[in-house]
């Protein structure tokens, strides 16, 4: 897989994977994550592979020990250093080493990751399933001015890259998410793949999922690793 990024591989002997790929600024302890990969592991579904993405590690231990939100926030200044598609290429080596079915679970900015590889090896993944999808930096630039990352794509080539995808996708969004407008962006994607490819839309602001919108997470990407490998 060249260079071992930080990372955890759990669950049960089995020829199926899930990678996750976090969002900004993230970790692969992200809450759900955790969650789904225990669940998948617990029903003997399929192994998880939990990974993070690359950053300057030392920036990152030094943004860390700030306190709060704007803390988290500054935090991402770690990634800035990184472009699009070192993180997609990244992404790309994982699935290329891992014997087996494979599927993505990215979350926001991990979303435009995981869309990015599936337009590399596509033969390879088969099923992506998107939560809070990210395809475009203006919010961070209103928020922060952060510059983004070189060679992020634009949004319409994002959903392109969706669209020519002949693998199983589903999507999975908050309906009032000020982030990064999840509404807008799942339903370019919704648009392109039909209906049938809504996971689920929930009716709360959480752009990171909590609670009853954790657990419906974890049940529904569940219920679509099986169904992926029903259809294979």
């Amino acid at each position: 897989m060249g260079e071992i990024l930080d990372h955890i591989l759990t669950g049960a002997d089995s020829n199926t994977y899930v990678v996750f790929v976090h969002g900004l600024p993230g970790t692969l302890n992200i809450g759900q994550f955790r969650d789904a990969s225990t669940h998948l592991a617990d029903s003997n579904i399929a192994q998880s592979y939990r990974y993070s993405l690359r950053r300057d590690d030392g920036l990152w231990n030094e943004l860390k020990a700030k306190k709060g939100l704007v803390g988290s926030v500054r935090q991402l200044k770690a990634f800035d250093c990184v472009d699009y598609q070192t993180h997609v290429n990244d992404l790309v080596s994982i699935v290329d080493g891992l014997r087996g079915r494979v599927i993505v679970a990215g979350h926001s900015y991990g979303a435009a990751v995981a869309i990015g590889a599936s337009d590399v090896v596509s033969n390879k993944i088969e099923g992506m399933f998107l939560s809070s999808p990210f395809l475009e930096l203006a919010w961070w630039k209103k928020l922060l001015g952060f510059k983004g990352f070189n060679g992020f794509p634009k949004a319409d080539e994002l959903v392109e890259m969706v669209q020519n995808y002949e693998g199983e996708v589903r999507v999975m969004y908050s309906r009032d998410d000020s982030i990064n407008n999840p509404q807008k962006n799942a339903k370019r994607i919704i648009a392109c793949k039909g209906e049938g490819s809504i996971a689920r839309v929930n009716n709360s602001s959480q752009h990171d999922f909590f609670g009853s919108v954790r657990e419906e997470y974890v049940a529904l990407l569940g219920e679509f690793v099986s169904y992926v490998g029903r259809e294979n």
